[in-house]
């Protein structure tokens, strides 16, 4: 009886550590899909509902989606902006801890076809310049309409990345491309 238990453990472990770190092609694509196919593939992976808001001053709404890390007490958050009048402008943003997966997405995107921008480093205070640093690196791609940008966040002895998702052709995406 014991055994089975087990097996059930050991599967829905494997789900959560699998389904907190996204895969970086879902990544780019989420900000093309409306909200209820992104939440379809989310909740199927493990995530929750955490938070839904309607600005309608902005014309877009927000939703948040929330993972617990099954081997601490981090968790990832996944916030796609949807806009009512033009959804050129929707974009997500994802945020996690997984070292190992941020390194890699770097790869992946250049395998991909992606070009780097330089990479821009700031510090936010000079008087406590190694309590808070940020590291983003920008990728572009016509090919695939997106604008990637990668983010390094070290704040107060604790890292966090974030990956943001632009169509390319968006006023944001736009902001970030790449000169020829």
């Amino acid at each position: 009886m014991k055994f089975p238990v087990l097996i059930f453990s050991f599967l829905l472990t494997v789900q959560v550590i699998i389904g907190q770190t996204l895969p970086l092609e879902e990544v780019i694509t989420s900000c093309k899909k409306n909200q209820e196919d992104l939440s379809n593939f989310l909740t199927k992976k493990g995530w929750s509902n955490y938070n839904f808001e309607t600005k309608n001053d902005s014309n877009f709404n927000r939703r948040v989606w929330i993972i617990e890390n099954p081997y601490s007490e981090l968790k990832s958050y996944y916030i796609h902006y949807s806009y009512f009048v033009d959804t050129t402008e929707n974009h997500t943003i994802y945020q996690f801890s997984d070292r190992p997966a941020f390194n890699a997405y770097h790869e992946t995107l250049k395998s991909m076809g992606f070009k780097s921008n330089k990479s821009k480093s700031k510090k936010k205070n000079k008087k406590d310049k190694d309590q808070h640093k940020e590291i983003e690196d920008i990728y572009c791609s016509e090919k695939h309409n997106s604008v990637i940008v990668l983010k390094d966040v070290f704040f107060y002895g604790m890292n966090t990345f974030l990956v943001y998702s632009y169509k390319y052709n968006s006023a944001i995406g736009k902001n970030f491309t790449i000169k020829k």
